[in-house]
């Protein structure tokens, strides 16, 4: 096997929480008005924005966890 092939084979992923949490904290540096002015979209985006990069920060933190806790169920507990 190739060093390539071995290296597309291998499992990753991306963590998105802090690519999602810099959309939302664009979204909110850009409302140019005063406080408690209504009718910007930017707010509504950094609201969701903001809930969305929580999620998804609880979803990274407990992946590795649950991985570890079904390995460890099958009688192979490992530590790495």
């Amino acid at each position: 096997m190739s060093d390539t092939a071995d290296i597309a084979n291998r499992p990753s992923r991306m963590l998105e929480a802090g690519l999602l949490f810099s959309i939302a904290i664009d979204a909110v540096r850009a409302i140019k008005v005063e406080p408690r002015t209504g009718g910007q979209r930017s707010a509504l985006v950094g609201v969701v924005f903001s809930v969305i990069a929580l999620e998804s920060f609880v979803n990274e933190s407990a992946s590795p966890f649950s991985t570890w806790m079904w390995t460890f169920s099958r009688g192979e507990p490992s530590f790495e």
